[in-house]
């Protein structure tokens, strides 16, 4: 088993441990989730991001999309600007069917 999948499967104190030793501040997802769904820009650096991020589980507008090959699908918008650098999840990551909105 590799290092990022036992890193996956501790605890949240586990996880804050390691962060402290990364000499990373420790954010939970649950921040950057409410952040997600209230449309608020997420601009991190340097950051352990303790807990899952899973988008699948917010209130998000949804899309109808067309795939290739007549699949069809929706989507979910997330009109949040969006910026990590440079951290360290400690979790599981799931964007899946998420849309971006481009707003210029």
């Amino acid at each position: 088993m590799s290092g990022r999948e036992n890193l996956l499967k501790l605890s949240s104190t586990e996880a804050r441990v390691i962060a402290e030793e990364l000499h990373h501040p420790v954010i939970e997802a649950r921040e950057l989730l409410t952040r997600i769904e209230n449309g608020d820009p997420l601009i991190y650096d340097h950051v352990a991001i303790a807990g899952d991020i899973d988008n699948s589980r917010l209130d998000l507008p949804l899309i109808h999309c067309e795939r290739p090959a007549g699949q069809e699908a929706t989507a979910a918008v997330v009109a949040s600007k969006i910026q990590i650098r440079n951290c360290k999840f400690l979790g599981n990551v799931n964007f899946l069917r998420a849309l971006k909105l481009l707003i210029k």
